[in-house]
């Protein structure tokens, strides 16, 4: 799901088990946690939306997926920084709630040759509540996403951020 272009393709995040050796299952949904996925797109027809894409899609290249969940994320238009979801784990780390659970927080990276730089947490993440499935406007201005933050109408709320002297 949450599918964004990127150079000749998709990105988008799946819950598919690609064999590796070790097995990580989400506890909540029984399967294993997301990962970012790409895919090249040819266009055949515009106007009728026809397209080929590659059958069997590879990991997102740039070192972007963490042992828990990365994705969605949405791309600057320059596609020289990345947005992305992941769940609270930072410099090995995983944050934890009040409770004992790892929400979910967006992570800012800019592009280091064919790698994603470090990622840095926008300010309004929190370990209480989940901010996630960033969605950044063509110039760069604004960015939508959902959060459970107090405050909104209950369960994950949509929220917009503008940037402004380089500060969300």
């Amino acid at each position: 799901f949450g599918p964004t272009v990127f150079g000749n393709g998709l990105v988008f995040a799946s819950e598919r088990d690609e064999g590796g050796a070790v097995k990580r299952i989400h506890e909540w949904t029984g399967y294993p946690f997301l990962e970012l996925f790409f895919t090249r797109v040819d266009t055949l027809d515009l106007d009728n939306f026809e397209f080929t894409y590659e059958k069997k899609p590879k990991e997102f290249r740039g070192k972007v997926n963490t042992k828990y969940h990365d994705g969605p994320v949405s791309f600057s238009k320059d596609q020289q920084n990345i947005y992305i979801t992941r769940n609270n784990y930072f410099e090995r780390k995983r944050g934890k709630d009040d409770e004992g659970v790892t929400r979910l927080k967006i992570f800012i990276g800019d592009k280091k040759g064919k790698k994603w730089g470090k990622m840095t947490g926008l300010p309004f993440n929190s370990d209480e509540y989940s901010v996630a499935h960033p969605t950044v406007v063509a110039d760069g201005s604004k960015m939508y996403f959902s959060s459970d933050m107090p405050g909104g109408f209950g369960g994950m709320d949509l929220y917009y951020t503008e940037l402004d002297g380089g500060q969300w």
